[in-house]
């Protein structure tokens, strides 16, 4: 039986990914401005920058900007914030010596994938980097809505799929800032997929404070909060 998400039923079954990710929109709360610096405890992931960790994100309330680099890779997203959510327009992923792009338009529910094809997106998609703003800009609006899982739809490089985190429980993460209570997500990831773990802290505007991925070979890496700078900060 999966654990029952934090403050939730004992028990509570998530609900199967079509189900949420019909859900026809959340309330949302973005952090304001700010950049997260990472230690990573393993080889970060083939495309990765080499630098240190981090997450800067940058808002003035109606547009962002958003970098990544660590575990997961080297990603930037750009976008819009209005009634709509959180809306991106342009995701670029690092490969090596390659930059892949994926742009948005939401109003012809497609997404141009970086190999110049089209796929339908329907509203709601996000990139891989706008996923973590997201889910702690849901999560800060009304903890409730990650409910025991959520679902989202994710267009990358890769195409565009479904991102399913089940809420496993409360949990304490040894940080650079000292231990912080945070509530562990776990992808629901096919058999022989690399699978993908998130801590999100409130104390820290619900963004994650430690992200791992473990891949199909059993490897491991992972990167955890050392401190929290203005954004833009080096």
């Amino acid at each position: 039986m999966p654990a029952a998400a934090p403050g939730g039923e004992p028990g509570a079954q998530p609900l199967p990914f079509d189900t949420l990710s019909l859900r026809p929109h959340y309330q949302i709360a973005p952090p304001g401005s700010l950049r997260l610096v990472y230690q990573v405890s393993a080889g970060a992931t083939p495309g990765s920058s080499g630098q240190a960790a981090y997450l800067d994100w940058r808002s003035d309330g109606s547009s962002y900007t958003l970098d990544m680099d660590g575990v997961l890779g080297r990603h930037s997203s750009s976008g819009i914030i209005g009634d709509d959510g959180i809306v991106p327009q342009r995701a670029r992923e690092q490969q090596g010596d390659r930059t892949l792009d994926t742009t948005f338009d939401p109003l012809r529910r497609r997404v141009t994938l970086a190999d110049g094809a089209e796929a339908v997106a329907q509203p709601g998609t996000l990139d891989d980097a706008m996923v973590w703003v997201w889910l702690a800009s849901v999560a800060a609006a009304a903890a409730n809505q990650l409910g025991s899982g959520i679902g989202v739809t994710v267009a990358d490089a890769r195409g565009v799929h479904p991102l399913r985190l089940d809420v496993v429980g409360e949990e304490d993460v040894e940080t650079g800032l000292g231990r912080i209570k945070s509530w562990h997500l776990a992808q629901v990831a096919p058999p022989g997929e690399t699978r993908l773990d998130a801590w999100l802290a409130p104390a820290q505007d619900w963004l994650p404070v430690q992200l791992r991925i473990t891949r199909p070979d059993g490897s491991v890496a992972t990167q955890v909060l050392q401190r929290r700078d203005a954004a833009g900060a080096r």
